[in-house]
C-alpha cells in the first residue's frame, strides 16, 4: 500500500502544497509524470489528477483535475505508468493501453484523446 503525501506542482492539481488527495484511500501503484500523476487503487481502479491538456488523465477530457478522477469504472488493472503528457497502463489481461499526447506517431492517436487497447 502506498500513501500519498503531495506530488507535483500544485498549479494544476498536482498536490505540491503536502496535500493528500484522498486522505485513507488504500492505493497500490503510483506514478508520476511530467504534468500528471496516475495511481491505482487496491480494488484494480485507475485514477489520475493534475494537467490535462492532452487527454493524459484518460477520463476524456481535456479537463485539469485538482484532485483524483476515476479513470472509467474498470477494475482489472495492473500496473501503470505516466510519461511527460501520456499514459500507458496494463491490465491484468495482459492488454496494453495508452492516452495521451503523441508527437513522435507513436500509436497515442492525439489530439483526439481516445484510449486505445493493444
Amino acid at each position: 500500500m502506498v500513501s500519498i503525501i503531495g506530488t507535483g506542482g500544485g498549479s494544476s492539481g498536482g498536490g505540491g502544497d503536502g496535500s493528500s488527495p484522498s486522505p485513507g484511500a488504500e492505493w497500490s501503484v503510483l506514478s508520476a509524470g511530467v504534468v500528471h500523476t496516475v495511481a491505482l487503487k487496491t480494488d484494480g481502479t485507475l485514477w489520475a489528477w493534475g494537467w490535462n491538456c492532452y487527454g493524459q488523465l484518460g477520463d476524456g477530457t481535456t479537463t485539469d483535475r485538482h484532485s483524483p478522477v476515476q479513470t472509467g469504472s474498470d477494475t482489472d488493472w495492473a500496473d501503470i505508468s505516466a510519461g511527460a503528457v501520456h499514459t500507458v497502463a496494463l491490465k491484468t489481461d495482459g492488454t496494453l493501453w495508452t492516452w495521451g499526447y503523441n508527437n513522435r506517431g507513436y500509436p497515442l492517436h492525439c489530439p483526439n484523446f481516445n484510449i486505445f487497447q493493444y
